[in-house]
């Protein structure tokens, strides 16, 4: 079932909301809405990964995020299918932020 299916089946604040590298592949134009829903459904309970961004043990040890990687962001062209854009903040470091790739 496509992630805006789900979501929109979910009544708000229902759940806790661990999303890793879906977001990559939501077409651009769904984005926005795609987000919005996770965060009526989370009620703020939202916790992304996306590993072109946070060296986790790093982040742990220093507090401070890190700059896209660039070796994981040329990877990212060996994706199949390809994803669309790239994260460079997201819960909960942040509201979610991204560029296409």
């Amino acid at each position: 079932m496509p992630i805006q299916e789900w979501l929109a089946q979910q009544p708000d604040d229902s759940a806790v909301i661990f999303e890793s590298e879906v977001l990559l592949f939501v077409p651009e134009a769904e984005l926005e809405l795609t987000i919005a829903e996770l965060e009526r459904v989370s009620g703020g309970d939202l916790f992304a990964s996306h590993s072109n961004v946070i060296n986790l043990p790093r982040y742990v040890a220093t507090g401070k995020k890190q700059p896209v990687s660039r070796f994981n962001h040329r990877r990212m062209k060996f994706f199949k299918p390809r994803p669309l854009h790239v994260f460079t903040e997201f819960p909960p470091f942040g509201k979610y932020k991204w560029r296409p790739v």
